[in-house]
């Protein structure tokens, strides 16, 4: 029998709402996930902001970084809905409102952006939150700033599970391409769960990130895997809890 896999909204239900926006935050409520997935990222004045790349280039034409921008910047720049491009961690954190864990993905290193990541938590919601860091450094400085949260190691070598274990790491993602029975035992013996995220870092149509057929979500599941992280949440559920 397979494990049970948590399901997290990558971006939100992204598949059918503005990623990283409340509407994708809600969709991700409704489809059943166990978790929804943002992005973090610093104003030039410090203030946390969820947005997976480093400007607005993709979303809204506007190439300045938002490591360029203040806060008050990044709020005029308006998606149709009349929502900002890249909102602040705080404030979707809020719309979350508790209902389900929240998963960062901090997209710098270093302190900086996990103290913004602490001031933007509302009180009480650390031991729901799952933290995303990209080197076993911030691995430790994670769990000194965050000391209630889950650490997530998003680091690029998938072969690091007992370093990233021996840091303080409880969790390990995986590239679904990078996914294998080996590598999945060799977490499981460093003690840690093991994440996936759907499709290639570089992958288009049905391989882009967060994208995946029934079959390969099938495939994931065989392997034992804990976590997969998806754009269409509902669509894995029902692969992965029919019946």
């Amino acid at each position: 029998m397979t494990r049970p896999v948590t399901v997290v909204a990558h971006r939100g239900a992204s598949a059918v709402a503005r990623e990283n926006s409340p509407a994708a935050a809600e969709a991700a409520v409704a489809a059943g996930a166990d978790a929804v997935e943002m992005d973090a990222r610093l104003s030039r004045d410090g203030i946390a902001h969820v947005g997976h790349d480093p400007d607005l280039a993709r979303l809204a034409g506007v190439p300045t970084q938002l490591a360029d921008m203040t806060a008050a910047e990044i709020a005029t720049h308006r998606a149709p809905d009349g929502g900002p491009w890249a909102p602040t961690l705080a404030g979707l954190m809020a719309a979350v409102g508790g209902r389900l864990p929240v998963v960062v993905d901090v997209k710098l290193r270093g302190r900086p952006v996990l103290e913004a990541i602490a001031a933007a938590a509302p009180p009480g919601t650390e031991k729901d939150l799952v933290v995303g860091v990209r080197s076993l450094d911030d691995v430790g400085a994670a769990r000194e700033i965050l000391p209630g949260a889950t650490i997530l190691g998003l680091l690029p070598d998938p072969d690091a599970a007992a370093a990233l274990a021996a840091a303080g790491a409880a969790i390990l993602r995986l590239w679904e391409p990078d996914a294998n029975p080996e590598r999945v035992a060799a977490a499981r013996a460093a003690g840690l769960l093991v994440w996936v995220t759907a499709g290639h870092a570089r992958g288009t149509g049905e391989h882009a990130v967060g994208a995946i057929t029934t079959g390969r979500l099938e495939q994931m599941a065989a392997l034992g895997i804990d976590g997969i992280l998806v754009n269409d949440p509902a669509a894995a559920i029902a692969v992965l809890r029919k019946g």
